[in-house]
C-alpha cells in the first residue's frame, strides 16, 4: 500500500484541499496522511503561549481559528456531510478550549501540553 502525505500548503485553502481529494481520488488504494490546514500549527503555539501568561488574547484568537475550521467545512461539504464533519471537529474544539482554559489558569505551559495542543491541527 503507497502512502500519500500532505503538508500544511497543500491543506492551506478550499483550493488545495479540492486539488488534494482529486489526487487522493485518482491515486488508488492508499493511506493519506494530512497536516494541519497552513499555519494552524503555529497558531496552536501562540495560543498555548498567549494562555499561559494569561493573556485573554488566546480566546479571540482561538474564535479565528475555529471559523476558519467551520468555514473550510462550510465550503467543502454537502449540508448533511457539514454537519457530522462539524460535529466533530467542535468536540475538538471545545476539548482544545478546556485544555487552553487549564494553561491559562496554572499559568504553565509543559512541553507535554504543548505537544497536545498542536496536536489539535492534525486532528481538525
Amino acid at each position: 500500500m503507497r502512502v500519500l502525505k500532505f503538508g500544511g500548503t497543500s491543506v492551506g485553502s478550499k483550493e488545495a484541499l479540492e486539488k488534494l481529494a482529486q489526487i487522493v481520488a485518482n491515486a488508488g488504494k492508499v493511506a493519506v496522511v494530512v497536516s494541519a490546514l497552513n499555519g494552524v500549527t503555529d497558531q496552536l503555539i501562540s495560543l498555548g503561549k498567549l494562555a499561559s501568561v494569561q493573556d485573554t488574547r488566546y480566546r479571540e484568537d482561538f474564535l479565528e481559528l475555529e471559523k476558519r475550521h467551520l468555514n473550510i467545512i462550510a465550503e467543502l461539504f454537502s449540508e448533511l456531510e457539514r454537519h457530522a464533519v462539524g460535529e466533530e471537529v467542535k468536540k475538538n474544539l471545545r476539548l482544545l478550549a478546556d485544555i487552553l482554559h487549564g494553561v491559562f489558569l496554572l499559568k504553565e505551559l509543559s512541553l507535554r501540553t504543548l505537544d497536545v495542543i498542536t496536536s489539535f491541527g492534525e486532528r481538525f
